[in-house]
């Protein structure tokens, strides 16, 4: 599908729903995927997955490679990364406010599922 079959079906359904931002797509390539399609997209560094989330949400039409994905949680729930010691304890979901307590971040840590991703190099994100 070309770039603008994408952006006439973003348009559309802004349209149609209301939306006030482009709807997304996520596609998960493994390294024998052919990524020529993909020339254009722009590939983003040592980000947040939910930053990468906002800046396709704003647009960009963008590639975030699974070694760049800066948030444990990120990388552990898609398998790229293992969850190091102070995120699985719940110490960061305090930090960020997330939870009130330790106990309750090491709980939502203890709980995660991993999208079994391994072999996969890039993680884009495009608006549609």
């Amino acid at each position: 599908m070309h770039y603008s079959d994408f952006q006439e079906l973003s348009d559309e359904r802004r349209r149609t729903v209301g939306l006030e931002s482009a709807p997304m797509a996520m596609f998960l390539l493994s390294p024998n995927d052919d990524v020529a399609p993909l020339a254009g997209w722009k590939s983003l560094e040592h980000r947040r997955y939910c930053q990468a989330l906002m800046t396709a949400r704003g647009g960009e039409c963008i590639i975030l490679e699974a070694g760049e994905l800066a948030s444990p949680a990120a990388a552990r729930a898609l398998c790229s990364k293992p969850l190091l010691p102070a995120p699985h304890g719940g110490e960061s979901l305090v930090g960020f406010g997330i939870v009130a307590e330790r106990e309750s971040g090491a709980q939502m840590f203890s709980g995660m599922a991993c999208l079994d991703v391994l072999g996969h190099d890039a993680v884009p994100s495009r608006h549609m």
